[in-house]
């Protein structure tokens, strides 16, 4: 029935129209021609650009979809490394309790155990007696550092009041000693209980960029994704670009002005100060890798829980540009439509001019013969 009364409705409308083409002059015909090749062509400029536009936001989403897999997977690799080690570092420090004031000993199963780790960013394992000071240590320099007192850090602190059995992946810190001096570490520790007292630690010294670039970095989208882990404060404790490590995100975007400012500074704190353990966002902001242009970019984090009290936070950044670099297909599709679109208006141009020419001698010869 819809149909029929479709049909009854354009036919009608063609009668219509065919009654004023035959009743006006050529140069009307050529103005209706004209107003029809206008509106195409806007009309497909306008599908054109819109679908562009279209194609590009679905490729941006496709792109952050791709980047919170990747954060989320790297997020929980870390995890899940962390406290894998710990547990092992935790049944070693068991079962060598009764061997720490056996250098030789202690050192050749600390040796077997840092082989065991030699695919992980684990660089050396130290034995630290109950005053706190460096008595085993195994690198994969083979360079040992002995005699350091390490009794005011943390992890040792925290371990001194722990159970047996315990472990403690501590805060990125700056190492004082060996192949790692100077550069950002994780200490994994471990507790040694002698008698039912404390007896010292055993500690799993972890390169933090050695940490992130295992489990992060081959999974960049492109070569311009940057990779980084930030603490609970806002600090990069580790960043693939240069020189980021110990600033803090949000000191950096303030001391910047740029359009919209406000509403990024807005959109970061929301995410990362609230309760949601992984998300994504499309930000324009300074490129602080390059010389500070503003770029649009596509981030998704997702959130390492260390412990109850201690959380990191990895981030991935790719320019928006290189969603684009995927759209091949999606704007081939588009420059045939309006590769068809021109020649279809083309075609109508041609055989509007040609008939506007007929139509007009047509229409001399009926005015002088008194038809018109």
């Amino acid at each position: 029935m819809l149909l029929s009364f479709f049909q009854t409705t354009m036919n009608y409308i063609g009668k219509i129209f065919r009654h004023w083409v035959d009743s006006t002059s050529p140069k009307r015909h050529f103005t209706l021609h004209i107003i029809i090749v206008t509106v195409l062509l806007v009309g497909g400029m306008i599908i054109y650009f819109v679908e562009g536009i279209s194609t590009q936001n679905a490729l941006s989403e496709q792109m952050l979809h791709r980047e919170q897999v990747i954060a989320v997977s790297g997020a929980t690799s870390i995890g899940d490394f962390l406290n894998g080690s710990g547990r092992t570092l935790s049944v070693f420090a068991a079962k060598e309790a009764p061997n720490v004031s056996n250098a030789s000993v202690l050192n050749k199963d600390m040796a077997g155990l840092l082989n065991t780790w030699s695919s992980v960013p684990i660089v050396a394992i130290t034995y630290v007696d109950k005053g706190g000071i460096i008595k085993n240590d195994v690198n994969r320099l083979g360079a040992p550092e002995l005699g350091v007192n390490v009794s005011d850090r943390t992890y040792f602190q925290w371990l001194q009041s722990a159970n047996s059995g315990s472990y403690y992946v501590g805060s990125p810190i700056i190492s004082r000693l060996g192949q790692t001096k100077g550069t950002y570490i994780v200490p994994l520790a471990a507790s040694v209980f002698k008698n039912g007292e404390f007896n010292g630690t055993f500690v799993a010294v972890i390169s933090l960029d050695s940490l992130v670039e295992k489990y992060s970095t081959p999974l960049k989208i492109s070569d311009q994704t940057e990779v980084a882990l930030l603490n609970t404060r806002g600090d990069f404790i580790s960043s693939s670009i240069p020189n980021l490590e110990g600033e803090n995100y949000m000191k950096i975007i303030y001391g910047v002005n740029f359009p919209d400012k406000n509403k990024v500074l807005e959109e970061l704190t929301k995410e990362f100060n609230g309760p949601n353990t992984e998300g994504k966002l499309d930000l324009s902001f300074p490129d602080i890798s390059s010389n500070g242009k503003i770029k649009r970019f596509l981030l998704a984090y997702s959130v390492i829980r260390v412990d109850k009290e201690k959380s990191w936070t990895v981030v991935i950044v790719t320019p928006a540009t290189d969603a684009y670099l995927f759209a091949g297909p999606f704007y081939k599709d588009q420059i045939v439509f309006f590769t068809y679109l021109v020649a279809v208006i083309t075609l109508l141009s041609i055989a509007g001019v040609t008939s506007y020419r007929i139509q007009e001698r047509r229409y001399r010869r009926d005015v002088k013969r008194g038809q018109k």
